[in-house]
């Protein structure tokens, strides 16, 4: 997912935000509408423009956030018994004696 910059074609406004069909890549449950519908010969705009449910993106984003808090802790855990250890082997190695 990438943020990006860019104009609704309906009153051309800038946002930022994410692209829908990008994030129907990665994620397409709070990504609606069709892609490949045939845009009105009226308006040019499509039927049914694609659009994100911005509710379910924020509940995934934070499950993601979580699953990376997590995985944060148990590398700071793995990073702190592995100093520990290293303590360890420094202490050791002054005291063996000079070869």
């Amino acid at each position: 997912m990438k943020p990006r910059k860019y104009k609704m074609i309906q009153d051309e406004t800038i946002h930022i935000g994410f692209i829908a069909q990008e994030l129907k890549q990665v994620c397409p449950i709070p990504v609606s509408g069709d892609e490949n519908s045939p845009l009105h010969p009226e308006t040019g705009l499509p039927p049914d423009p694609m659009g994100i449910d911005l509710a379910s993106l924020t509940s995934v984003l934070c499950k993601a956030i979580q699953e990376q808090n997590a995985l944060i802790t148990a590398l700071q855990t793995q990073m702190q018994d592995a100093i520990a250890r290293i303590g360890i082997l420094e202490r050791k190695t002054k005291l063996m004696p000079a070869l």
